[in-house]
């Protein structure tokens, strides 16, 4: 049981206001997955597989069936190259006669994702704010060449591409197709011991719909889960 605590600026979109106050989530979830690669942060071989899905219902405010899909090839290439491809789609659908709260939809943007946008910030929007999404879509392809220390710092040329649907929408996979944005860059990534992974890549925005918050230039990201 999550006990939640959502509280928007006072000038926030009514959208956004709508959905201010305490929540609480009770869920379950299941994931399989296959995993071949040499190691999990940066890996230069293997693939990754997984399947998951996450029910919120037996207790608390929160209503939905969430399902997501992962997956992650990496290979060496010629002059010392390794070329990695990721992929990373979702849908979460409420179960419930209310829209899904802003707290259990779906968002891209970011340095883990959808680089050379601010974070969260594609999709759907009221006024400046993004109010997520049901259904979303992210890939990568990177290309990485070692540096020193071997297996810890990798020079880094990459793109990105994927987008969200409206929880409105009917037509979800076609809203992801006709609209991706994209971004491409390059940098310095670096695998710390297989705990966490840092990036600090120069980034420019290729497609990107009006009202998106564009991030064109340096930006840094850490966490252990990128696309």
């Amino acid at each position: 049981m999550v006990w939640r605590s959502f509280m928007p600026q006072h000038d926030a979109p009514f959208p956004v206001r709508e959905h201010a106050g305490h929540t609480t989530k009770f869920s379950l979830e299941n994931s399989v997955y296959i995993d071949t690669r040499d190691r999990p942060i940066l890996a230069s071989r293997g693939a990754f597989f997984k399947v998951s899905q996450e029910y919120a219902g037996l207790l608390g405010d929160s209503v939905f069936l969430k399902h997501q899909l992962d997956l992650q090839i990496a290979a060496p290439l010629i002059l010392d190259t390794i070329l990695s491809a990721s992929l990373q789609c979702a849908v979460v659908k409420s179960l419930a006669d209310r829209s899904l709260h802003l707290l259990d939809r779906l968002y891209l943007g970011g340095p883990h994702d959808i680089r050379g946008f601010d974070m969260r910030s594609i999709g759907t929007r009221a006024e400046t704010s993004c109010i997520g999404g049901a259904a979303s879509c992210a890939g990568a392809i990177h290309l990485y060449k070692p540096l020193y220390p071997r297996d810890m710092v990798f020079a880094h040329l990459f793109t990105s591409a994927g987008s969200v649907s409206s929880v409105r929408s009917k037509h979800r996979l076609r809203d992801i197709m006709e609209s991706p944005r994209v971004s491409a860059g390059l940098g310095i990534a670096v695998n710390f011991k297989d705990i966490i992974r840092l990036e600090l890549n120069y980034v420019i925005p290729l497609r990107f719909a009006a009202g998106d918050a564009c991030a064109s230039g340096l930006q840094f990201g850490a966490g252990l889960n990128f696309i």
